[in-house]
């Protein structure tokens, strides 16, 4: 196998490890905001629901521009700063005692997901030949789907060990996925 085919093996191993962590610790930490904030600290729902829907449109709704600036910068960059952006929402969230530094957290984990979600599409595009694409995309639905079912039981653990513990579990899953990112981009930087 030539070295750019095991790169290519490599690359879609390591997005599907990523979208599998991605959408795992979403599903378990973004949950726990709601139960945190509303039931334990006793915050208005529609406080929490504005920090929510804060972090929705500012992910989905810049898209574009993260994908702008990943033309312009390189996918890779944007990728890890988007990671540590995300972890450090994470951070502000465990640490949020105001509405509004809540909604800042949202913001700034908004943020960093636009930073790192469409150059990581892009990057499925890169690594993955047109023809596999199909395969590809597939796979990643099957593994969603099974994310899905784990993300229940992952959000029932969490909850028990406290709020702080989860989100600073999940800055730090964030870290490592940032690390691993930035490795595996080392190891395919002769395919730019």
């Amino acid at each position: 196998m030539s070295r750019v085919a095991r790169a290519r093996r490599l690359g879609k191993t390591f997005l599907l490890v990523d979208n599998m962590l991605v959408v795992l610790g979403f599903f378990v930490v973004f949950p726990l905001i709601s139960i945190h904030f509303v039931e334990q600290l006793g915050w208005a729902a529609l406080m929490v629901g504005i920090a929510l829907g804060l972090r929705q449109f500012v992910q989905q709704g810049f898209g574009i521009f993260g994908g702008a600036i990943a033309d312009r910068f390189g996918a890779r960059p944007l990728i890890v700063t988007g990671m540590l952006m995300r972890a450090a929402g994470f951070a502000c969230m465990a640490l949020a005692h105001q509405p509004w530094l809540l909604w800042l957290a949202c913001v700034l984990s908004g943020l960093g997901g636009t930073l790192f979600d469409p150059p990581r599409s892009a990057m499925v595009v890169k690594l993955v030949r047109a023809r596999e694409r199909g395969r590809f995309f597939l796979a990643v639905n099957d593994a969603r789907q099974c994310r899905r079912s784990a993300r229940s039981a992952g959000g029932q653990l969490v909850t028990g060990m406290g709020f702080p513990f989860g989100l600073l579990g999940g800055r730090r899953g964030v870290c490592h996925r940032g690390n691993l990112q930035r490795h595996l981009a080392t190891r395919l930087a002769y395919l730019d």
